[in-house]
């Protein structure tokens, strides 16, 4: 075999093999995206949902099962005060879960321009507090206020908040 034959077969070869490399990039790994909270949702024991600042839901999770609380559980119609809609809670609890596809910290005098400072919505999940502000005008995330930092999440679930459970 000739060797300017021998040169480009090494050097096909090479290219090929950086080009599988590069493919399946060994050692890397998804970054994963940040989210809201690290709070784990299966430990949550209890569960209040303000509207406009006022308690609305306050549930708590009793052997496995979720269980409405005074004053609310007044309004049930079934002497055991069941929940009508389960998957309404899991998707309240997500909200801890949620990635953030942005965050910065808050600026507490500015809060009124993401709608945080009078939130519609307020989760409060355990000892985490989760308020929901308004939209953000550019990408339509929704503003969302976790632990002195201000997140922007999809705005998947915000219509969930004002259904009862």
């Amino acid at each position: 075999m000739r060797p300017l034959t021998t040169t480009n077969l090494i050097l096909a070869a090479s290219v090929l093999i950086l080009g599988l490399i590069n493919w399946f990039e060994p050692g890397l790994k998804p970054a994963q995206p940040e989210r809201i909270s690290s709070l784990d949702v299966r430990q949550v024991r209890e569960l209040k949902l303000y509207r406009q600042q006022k308690l609305a839901v306050l549930l708590l999770r009793q052997a496995g099962h979720w269980v409405r609380q005074p004053p609310f559980a007044d309004d049930c119609t079934d002497p055991e005060c069941k929940i009508r809609q389960p998957d309404l809670i899991q998707q309240w609890l997500h909200f801890a879960e949620l990635p953030s596809l942005h965050s910065f910290p808050a600026p507490s005098d500015r809060l009124h321009e993401f709608e945080l400072d009078k939130p519609a919505y307020q989760l409060q999940l355990d000892d985490l507090s989760i308020l929901v502000g308004g939209l953000d005008p550019g990408s339509q995330l929704r503003y969302v206020l976790v632990e002195g930092r201000i997140h922007l999440i999809s705005d998947s679930y915000y219509h969930t908040l004002g259904k009862t459970p």
